[in-house]
């Protein structure tokens, strides 16, 4: 009879571990997957036409071509 109550413990132990390790999972991915939507709303791209004009060690400076929309149709400098 003892060993039958030992084998109950030891069983809902571990149901209780695997609950707790299942539920920290989602939060977790919960909360990376809000961060990583987060993120990529402030990072927005834009796309456009343009002539590498001088590339540096540290940089790119491009040229936008007449195809684009007038905003990009200047010179651009971009971080490497």
């Amino acid at each position: 009879m003892m060993n039958g109550k030992i084998a109950m413990r030891y069983a809902a132990a571990a149901i209780l571990m695997i609950c707790i390790a299942a539920g920290a999972y989602l939060l977790g991915y919960k909360t990376a997957y809000d961060r990583m939507e987060r993120a990529a709303a402030s990072y927005e791209t834009e796309t456009f036409y343009a002539t590498i004009t001088d590339i540096s060690d540290s940089s790119i400076t491009v040229q936008g071509m007449e195809i684009n929309d007038i905003n990009f149709r200047g010179r651009f400098t971009f971080p490497i």
